[in-house]
């Protein structure tokens, strides 16, 4: 299959380039930190996983095509998993004082992050693929399970509000 008739660079395009080269340098930045706390440890996985995140709207915003919709699964999968390191930073710094409860946040994090992408590909794969003109992009008709995604990313933001007080 030929994508190449299906590509076009906008400013959408450019400008969604603009935060993944940003996010992708300070991940390398905290990455090359010697002796990193976990705090710092957990910003580097969150910013590397906010430039592949960048990177999904990016790929959704030039490619004008149907398969672009799939890219959607990329972008609310990291979003979760950004979310997920961004708080566990923020309740390691400047120190862990509750070990346990970290790993305890970062297992079920992930497992129910897991589980909702899954459950949002198994979705999408079976739902029919929609342009969405008021956006101007690809995406699926499957609107309960992106409501849930929702509803975890707001949950996931209180959660990281919370660790912040």
């Amino acid at each position: 299959m030929n994508i190449a008739p299906y590509i076009y660079v906008d400013y959408f395009t450019i400008g969604t380039l603009i935060p993944v080269l940003f996010t992708g340098l300070l991940a390398y930045f905290f990455i090359g930190i010697k002796n990193k706390s976990t705090s710092s440890f957990h910003f580097a996985v969150a910013f590397a996983v906010s430039a592949v995140f960048y990177a999904s709207y990016v790929a959704s915003s030039a490619i004008f095509h149907p398969l672009a919709s799939y890219c959607r699964v990329l972008s609310l999968g990291l979003a979760m998993v950004l979310a997920l390191h961004f708080s566990l930073a923020v309740f390691a710094f400047p120190d862990v004082r509750h070990p346990r409860f970290l790993k305890i946040y970062l297992v079920v994090g992930y497992v129910i992050s897991l589980i909702l992408i899954a459950a949002f590909i198994y979705a999408s794969y079976s739902s029919q693929n929609i342009f969405r003109f008021s956006g101007h992009h690809w995406d699926s008709s499957e609107e309960k399970i992106t409501r849930l995604f929702y509803g975890f990313g707001l949950l996931q933001a209180f959660i990281l509000l919370l660790a912040a007080v």
